[in-house]
């Protein structure tokens, strides 16, 4: 017992509780790596993109394929076959229509997503949903949102009454993004 309380006496205190997301210090950093990514001005590339959610329908990965900024291919991550050819007959639906309903998205969607977040935080007054928690790692090299996760709690109405919801979160990462010119 007296081992416990001395490692917990010698752990830093943001280990034990989480510090809340700093509004103002995630939008600069957003801005910075945002512009990091901008002056590549890439137009074509791939990378492989997960979502993970809560209370979400299921999510595949997937090798997502952008060229001339457009969504070009969604692709089996391990195949690089069209993804629907790789699942069985009775999931190739649900999949068709998250491809349609925007899920896999380009990098610049990814940043819409950390955008909207910071924009849209318990902080704010205007009407909607309400982002309690964003986390957010960038590339190093390219400047993307590597890994994020969001969660959300509620929300504003209309009338500015405020909403709660079942607990909401969700998570993206993107991994081996390449490049063409």
């Amino acid at each position: 017992m007296n081992g416990l309380y001395a490692l917990l006496l010698l752990m830093p205190s943001a280990a034990l509780a989480q510090d809340p997301t700093n509004w103002n210090v995630e939008a600069d950093r957003f801005s910075y790596n945002q512009a990091i990514w901008e002056g590549y001005g890439f137009q074509s590339y791939s990378f492989v993109m997960d979502k993970r959610c809560y209370g979400c329908a299921r999510f595949f990965p997937a090798r997502v394929v952008i060229e001339d900024g457009r969504l070009m291919a969604v692709l089996d991550p391990e195949t690089d076959e069209p993804l629907e050819s790789t699942f069985p007959e009775d999931e190739v639906e649900l999949l068709l229509r998250q491809i349609r309903a925007g899920y896999f998205e380009s990098i610049e969607g990814v940043f819409s997503v950390v955008e909207r977040a910071i924009q849209n935080n318990i902080t704010t007054t205007h009407p909607g949903d309400k982002v309690s928690t964003l986390f957010v790692e960038y590339d190093a090299s390219y400047g993307f949102p590597a890994r994020l996760h969001v969660e959300s709690y509620g929300g504003i109405d209309s009338y500015g009454r405020e909403y709660f919801a079942t607990h909401g979160s969700f998570g993206i990462s993107v991994s081996e993004f390449e490049y063409t010119f």
